[in-house]
């Protein structure tokens, strides 16, 4: 699955408690998405229910915890390989997505930033 993002952002959000990156149909936010998720704080009760780790999610609804087996950025593109049973939960036809940033790339050192900060390294 390919989606050319007319926005892309890696932004922490103190009063909603989460880091998140995502990336948008439309430069204005609008349209299909697609995020990664980090929670600022965990407490007792995340950890119990397994969701002390990032969630995924689309604009569709639905969400899903962990599921991202591999991503790597190059250049103005970010591919994201899910796990088959996080792309099923979140209702998608194909468990590689690719992202192609907005403006030429000039946002590819805050998502990977962003990436590196939810999911570390996983190439």
């Amino acid at each position: 699955m390919e989606l050319i993002a007319g926005a892309a952002c890696a932004r922490e959000f103190p009063d909603l408690g989460t880091f998140l990156v995502t990336f948008a149909q439309n430069a204005d936010g609008s349209g299909w998405s697609f995020s990664v998720q980090l929670p600022l704080r965990v407490t007792k009760q995340d950890i119990a229910l397994g969701q002390d780790t990032y969630c995924v999610t689309t604009s569709a609804g639905p969400a899903v915890y962990g599921g991202i087996a591999s991503w790597e950025l190059t250049g103005d593109q970010v591919e994201i390989s899910l796990e088959q049973q996080a792309a099923e939960r979140l209702h998608l036809s194909d468990d590689h997505l690719l992202f192609r940033l907005p403006d030429s790339a000039a946002a590819a050192p805050e998502i990977a930033a962003g990436l590196i900060r939810i999911l570390g390294t996983l190439t």
